[in-house]
């Protein structure tokens, strides 16, 4: 639940601090939620917006030929 209050404000600012999630839900709900949790949900959320890292690691030799390619056809 957390991870889907704050997927709007991840995808603004993926850069955003925990602390300022935290204050951020907590002026919504007027509750305060944990640093581990908020940290968690924020994690949930690069995921759902950016997929998994190890699935993006896997298709970057893919890229890495594509780019090799076109440069040698110019």
């Amino acid at each position: 639940m957390i991870a889907k209050t704050i997927r709007s404000l991840v995808e603004a600012d993926p850069s955003l601090k925990v602390k300022s999630i935290i204050t951020e839900v907590q002026s919504m709900f007027n509750y305060i939620i944990s640093y581990h949790k908020t940290w968690l949900a924020k994690q949930k959320s690069v995921v759902k917006i950016f997929d998994d890292w190890k699935d993006s690691y896997q298709t970057l030799p893919i890229w890495c030929k594509a780019i090799c390619y076109s440069r040698m056809k110019q």
